[in-house]
């Protein structure tokens, strides 16, 4: 049993009453979590709350439970996580449809608004770094390789002031 499990079903695996009492369990452990600075969005994250840095191995790690403790896993292959993706990131762009252009900061936008522009960031979130998992990709070190060889590319001597 994983630690997120034993705190999830108080040390005994599959304990408690069922679905609802497993979420509200997981509410509780995030709530937790959160509190105790392991959650948030970091400096520059949205949803309005406390803003503690989230590790992506913690996420992946997270994920890998959660998908093993209901039997996920065999339907969890890199395509199947790639097409899921792929939807989430249609339901993301549903939000922004018909809009124009929005500012920053969203500050015209109601908090039920800015609470489904989060959960769908996170649906779209949580999939890659399940696909990056899945494929054995240390998603953060590949991201901050990519900015590296971006900046390379494109030098702030050669691009700062065009477009």
């Amino acid at each position: 049993m994983t630690g997120f499990e034993s705190e999830v079903n108080g040390g005994v695996k599959g304990g408690g009453g069922g679905l609802m009492d497993d979420i509200e369990a997981d509410r509780e452990l995030i709530s937790k979590e959160m509190s105790a600075g392991k959650g948030g969005g970091g400096e520059r994250g949205g949803g309005g709350g406390p803003r503690n840095p989230v590790a992506l191995t913690d996420l992946a790690t997270h994920m890998a439970d959660f998908a093993a403790d209901r039997e996920w896993d065999q339907f969890h292959s890199p395509r199947n996580l790639l097409l899921a993706l792929v939807g989430e990131v249609g339901e993301l762009s549903e939000i922004f449809q018909w809009k124009g252009e929005v500012p920053r900061g969203l500050a015209d936008w109601n908090e039920a608004d800015k609470e489904h522009l989060g959960e769908e960031l996170s649906d779209v979130l949580l999939y890659l770094v399940r696909l990056a998992d899945v494929c054995d990709i240390d998603l953060g070190t590949a991201a901050l390789r990519k900015l590296q060889k971006n900046a390379l590319k494109y030098p702030v001597s050669l691009c700062k002031g065009s477009s």
